[in-house]
């Protein structure tokens, strides 16, 4: 299953001072797409903040490379909070992954 309409050409993580740091940065180079995202293994669930915290640093990303930044993606294995569902519920740009975490039921 393709989640993008686009294939990236570079994957990994940044660190600058543009927006500090970012887990997981795909950037489709040839169209000017990229995705930004935000690995959190907590016992708390996450929430708005994340998001809200992953939306500024695209924004700078934004503006400092020229790409569109279209997706939105969080990793935590202690799941979301209802704001945070309820956002990407309405929004498929922004994708939630509750991922599996021993002992969890």
């Amino acid at each position: 299953m393709d989640l993008w309409i686009f294939r990236f050409d570079r994957l990994g993580r940044y660190w600058g001072p543009v927006c500090g740091e970012v887990d997981i940065l795909g950037i489709d180079s040839a169209g000017g797409n990229m995705i930004i995202g935000e690995c959190r293994y907590s016992a708390a669930e996450k929430g708005l903040t994340v998001l809200h915290a992953l939306q500024e640093k695209a924004r700078a990303l934004e503006a400092k490379t020229g790409y569109s930044c279209s997706s939105y993606v969080i990793f935590n294995p202690s799941g979301f909070s209802k704001g945070l569902r309820d956002e990407a519920a309405g929004n498929p740009g922004i994708l939630l992954v509750d991922v599996f975490s021993p002992g969890r039921h």
